[in-house]
């Protein structure tokens, strides 16, 4: 085998800067509390349970709520069973794993705290 140096060629890293554009628009920052997955539910959500979102006491609330939300997608299909209890294990995983994020008040909590250091950062900039 022969060395890369033998043939003339070299490895080369080009580092560039990381460029960011931000917008300190109150629009903009308030849109950060729903910066994470699935953020048109996070909306709905969030406009239905206000800040119990924010506390773990309220996932039932908005387990039933996501459950009603993904079975209106399946008004035109029938169950086998019309009267059994559905829950979030009974939906898809793919929807079970939006479930999940959804009501995970961690990520609820993160995006709120981006929001707000977003909301001071620009209170300080405008001085």
């Amino acid at each position: 085998m022969f060395d890369n140096n033998e043939f003339g060629y070299a490895q080369i890293i080009v580092h560039r800067p990381l460029r960011l554009m931000v917008q300190f628009t109150t629009k903009k920052v308030a849109s950060l509390r729903f910066v994470s997955n699935n953020s048109a539910l996070r909306e709905e959500l969030y406009k239905e349970f206000g800040n119990e979102v924010y506390i773990k006491n309220a996932t039932t609330k908005l387990e039933q709520w996501l459950i009603n939300y993904f079975m209106q997608d399946n008004d035109d299909e029938e169950t086998e069973d019309g009267e059994a209890e559905i829950t979030i294990a009974s939906l898809s995983k793919k929807k079970q794993k939006i479930a999940k994020q959804l009501c995970d008040t961690a990520i609820w909590i993160r995006d709120l705290d981006l929001m707000n250091h977003a909301k001071t950062m620009a209170e300080n900039f405008w001085r």
